[in-house]
């Protein structure tokens, strides 16, 4: 939600594939106008840039930053918490955040830039379930997309996420093991998606395979779906491309052009980051480095999470 700041205020009606929703509370969105990061909610026609095809069954992979240390991940540990909630390690490393200059897909805000993150850290191997959130706190959302115990918990707000995340800290079972929760940054979601590339997306720039680690606009049928059902990505993890958007903590702001460690976004702003696309969006947006934001009170039908453990 940057480009001129134009707003629109409810009543709205959004008619998608010929169902109509309302939202009848106050909505602000901003016209993408400038190519810059997007309002994840409303699918858009932009489609990747024709790129080479390359041979099934290979992943093109442009070798990561990480690799000027000459070592190779070990490999990933997991635990499992007492929501059966499974994360993987992530090992710490250097990587270009963002897209290069000659990207015709990036946006104008995906300024790319060196970042180093300097510890290890878990990641959630899927979003966070209906059936996980119900059981933390209490209840589901009012509005879901697609009911489902095992489908990623939507309409939730940048607000509840973190509530999510504090109160399964304080869960006995959790606290016992001195396990905390939290979003993941911006910085630190985009490492775990790329998972050692420098590549559109995790499987190569080419979106040919997208349908092989995916769900999106070309194959989603208008819907989401269970987690885990496409390909990961090779740190474990699954539906990074697509199925929900998935909230940051960071506020959303422009990138440096300097090398960052460890960033966590701006002090303060308006928005809030949202990676990864969803369902209802197409290739274009659910590319490694594809920023979308909103308000950190709107919850929308395609809007979701991933926790990070400490």
């Amino acid at each position: 939600m940057a480009g001129d700041g134009q707003t629109l205020f409810a009543p709205f009606v959004f008619v998608f594939r010929g169902v109509i929703l309302v939202k009848t509370e106050l909505m602000f969105l901003s016209l993408i106008l400038s190519g810059c990061g997007e309002a994840a909610l409303l699918p858009e026609n932009a489609t990747s840039a024709p790129v080479a095809d390359q041979p099934e069954g290979k992943v093109d992979e442009k070798p990561a930053v990480t690799a000027k240390t000459g070592e190779q991940p070990e490999e990933s540990k997991e635990i499992v918490n007492s929501l059966g909630m499974r994360f993987v390690r992530i090992p710490k490393g250097t990587f270009l955040m963002g897209s290069p200059n000659d990207d015709d897909r990036a946006g104008k805000d995906e300024v790319q830039h060196e970042v180093t993150l300097t510890k290890d850290f878990f990641m959630s191997t899927l979003e966070v379930t209906q059936e996980q959130y119900e059981r933390v706190m209490g209840g589901l959302p009012s509005e879901l997309n697609s009911l489902g115990a095992k489908k990623p918990v939507n309409h939730v707000s940048w607000t509840e996420a973190t509530n999510f995340a504090r109160r399964l800290s304080d869960f006995p079972e959790e606290s016992k093991d001195q396990r905390k929760y939290r979003l993941p940054t911006e910085a630190e979601w985009e490492y775990a998606c790329r998972a050692g590339t420098q590549t559109g997306y995790s499987f190569g720039d080419s979106d040919l395979r997208i349908d092989e680690f995916a769900w999106y606009d070309g194959n989603s049928r208008s819907h989401l779906h269970e987690g885990g059902q496409k390909k990961p990505n090779s740190y474990g993890l699954y539906d990074m491309h697509g199925n929900v958007w998935e909230w940051c903590s960071d506020w959303y702001g422009d990138y440096p052009s300097t090398p960052l460690t460890d960033p966590r976004g701006p002090d303060a702003g308006s928005f809030r980051v949202l990676r990864g696309g969803s369902w209802n969006f197409g290739p274009y947006s659910v590319r490694c480095a594809r920023r979308g934001f909103n308000t950190p009170g709107d919850r929308y039908f395609n809007y979701g999470f991933r926790l990070v453990l400490e």
